[in-house]
């Protein structure tokens, strides 16, 4: 893990060289939202932003564990975890570049809020449900502020590509491009409040298919390579819209 960091420590620095050189991606224009982001995610006026992560069935205390450090201390949770991967279990072995960790050495968050892909599901006649009493989804969800998870390493994750974890048992690459990872900026970071296309156009080929789809495919992950404490995050049910984003009242202009 300290190699990990190190190497982290470097890559982070190469990549903040090349930024200012313009080989990396340009920091976003102030002022400029880009399409499906949140303006209710920008920091003026004190709004904070936000990952998110859904709470784990049957959930060990009040912290989010990457699945590979749950192997030791939950083998039951880690074993249910573990079986979401069934045909895509290339996945458990892929190291994320530059980090030299394992994907699963990392907790999985994600730049929507999952409410955006309940709507979309419903549009598509998924008819997906509110509360699910079996499986891994629990139809609850944390809302993370970006300091419980800069005390760790960090990744942003684009997902642009499919590949064989977003659809399993099909013939896709076993791992997806090294370019759409890359260090994690927090003053760069953006919520989405709407689905991707390619996410859009993932769930209407599964519907096509007759298949279940997946939850996050094509949406963009924050990539935690440490346990997140959320003690004193109070869950939100995935059906209920997330509060930065409710309708204000009469009167009252939206951001």
């Amino acid at each position: 893990m300290l190699a990990a960091l190190a190497r982290w420590a470097a890559l982070s620095i190469l990549w903040r060289k090349r930024s200012a050189h313009g080989i990396a991606q340009r920091p976003r224009r102030r002022g400029r939202v880009p399409t499906g982001a949140s303006s209710g995610s920008r920091r003026e006026g004190g709004v904070v932003p936000f990952v998110y992560h859904s709470v784990p069935r049957d959930m060990v205390g009040s912290v989010l564990y990457p699945l590979n450090q749950l192997q030791a201390i939950a083998p039951d949770r880690y074993a249910f975890q573990k079986a979401k991967y069934a045909g895509r279990e290339a996945v458990l072995d892929y190291h994320i570049p530059g980090l030299g960790l394992l994907f699963n050495d990392t907790v999985h968050c994600s730049a929507l809020h999952p409410f955006y892909l309940l709507r979309a599901r419903q549009g598509l006649r998924f008819d997906p449900t509110a509360r699910p009493t079996s499986g891994w989804w629990t139809g609850m969800v944390y809302a993370v502020p970006l300091e419980r998870i800069l005390i760790h390493p960090v990744v942003w994750y684009a997902w642009k590509t499919l590949w064989i974890n977003g659809s399993p048992d099909d013939d896709v690459p076993l791992e997806p491009p090294a370019e759409e990872f890359e260090p994690f900026d927090p003053s760069r970071y953006q919520e989405l409040s709407a689905p991707t296309e390619r996410h859009l156009a993932y769930l209407r080929t599964m519907r096509d298919r007759g298949r279940r789809p997946l939850m996050f495919v094509h949406i963009p992950h924050v990539l935690v390579a440490g346990p997140i404490d959320v003690s004193g995050l109070e869950p939100r049910p995935w059906d209920e819209p997330p509060a930065q984003h409710r309708r204000a009242p009469s009167g009252t202009p939206t951001r």
